[in-house]
């Protein structure tokens, strides 16, 4: 008994439906390896982000509390920042000198 070989066309559908299938598997199911992969690229990111942002967060902590327990750090950051002064002090303030019309020609 021989058998038929299939038609070109039996074959050519045949393929063609193993493309779609795997192409489906690999791209465009809900579970796709390509969906997969960029959702996995993804968690990275915001992993990378949380963890920035937890340091972040604890240096932040650690400044409050330096600022509310340490009276030295809150008066420099008060004189600094918002340029307060104890009582009877005065503040000197200092402008860069700018160079003369002379020195700027050169000297001469």
């Amino acid at each position: 008994m021989k058998r038929d070989k299939p038609s070109k066309l039996v074959r050519w559908l045949f393929w063609l439906g193993v493309i779609l299938v795997l192409s489906w598997i690999f791209l465009w199911s809900g579970f796709s390896f390509y969906k997969v992969w960029k959702i996995d690229r993804q968690v990275k990111h915001l992993e990378r982000e949380l963890s920035q942002t937890q340091a972040q967060n604890d240096s932040l902590r650690r400044e409050n509390y330096r600022l509310k327990t340490d009276p030295a750090a809150a008066e420099e950051i008060a004189r600094e920042q918002f340029g307060m002064i104890k009582a009877n002090e005065t503040i000197w303030r200092f402008k860069p000198s700018t160079p003369s019309p002379d020195a700027k020609k050169g000297g001469k």
